[in-house]
């Protein structure tokens, strides 16, 4: 087995070195090496040719906001403004109504005194995904998710706090024929910490892992950027 164990390291050190930075890419070889302690050595070289060729198939792995202390992934930034608390609190109610349509259908909560806002949304991604066809062939795919969070919005002075969270990704689920009756189709809720490790799944199902995770977080680095953006264009909206 330690040969083996050993084997498998060099094999992803010599990969990727300028990878092993990421505390994502840690995450999932310390996930693979504790797998690997319970497995024959047929299925470790099975499962290590498996991560080798991902790693080179798919190319720079995405950097995610993971946090080693709570093994979890975090969206939380601190802006700071010219503006004052009122201007602030205003133009993310603005820039809320602009990005979800209606104010109304995702606003939960409002203190102008505490600084706080909270809405509740949800967006849409469209990522690639591998499967087998009917020969057992691999093939790559187009999906779609739907994907839920909680912006909560803290305003103190000229600074803003926005913390992102209760992300959850909606899954569609097929019927399913058991016994003498059928389970309709349907759509369930995970929440983003069942995605990762990826390598908690089939080799199959990394790629839609790990491409979901890329595209949920460059969704909210784009989001953040147009609401930093529309904050700060508060007094060009009103110069004429």
């Amino acid at each position: 087995m330690k040969p083996i164990l050993r084997f498998f390291l060099g094999i992803t050190i010599t990969l990727i070195p300028c990878l092993l930075r990421s505390q994502t890419i840690a995450m999932e070889e310390q996930n693979l090496n504790r797998k690997i302690k319970s497995m024959s050595s047929e299925k470790i070289v099975s499962l290590v040719n498996s991560w080798r060729t991902f790693l080179v198939d798919y190319g720079e792995f995405p950097k995610l906001p993971f946090d080693s202390s709570s093994n979890q992934i975090n969206y939380s930034f601190v802006d700071n403004y010219s503006l004052s608390k009122s201007v602030i609190f205003n133009r993310v109610l603005e820039w809320g109504a602009l990005s979800f349509g209606s104010l109304d259908a995702v606003l939960h909560y409002k203190d102008f005194e505490s600084g706080k806002i909270i809405i509740k949304g949800y967006f849409s991604i469209n990522y690639k995904e591998d499967y087998q066809n009917f020969w057992g062939k691999t093939k790559e795919q187009l999906n779609s998710k739907d994907v839920f969070q909680t912006y909560i919005f803290t305003i103190k002075d000229n600074k803003l706090k926005v913390q992102i969270e209760g992300i959850e990704v909606e899954f569609a689920i097929s019927g399913y024929s058991n016994s003498n009756f059928y389970v309709p189709a349907s759509k369930r809720k995970y929440p983003l910490d069942a995605l990762y490790p990826i390598t908690d799944q089939d080799p199959i199902r990394w790629k839609e892992h790990l491409n979901i995770l890329k595209e949920i977080n460059d969704h909210i680095a784009i989001s953040h950027r147009n609401m930093k953006r529309y904050i700060s264009g508060y007094q060009q909206d009103y110069a004429f």
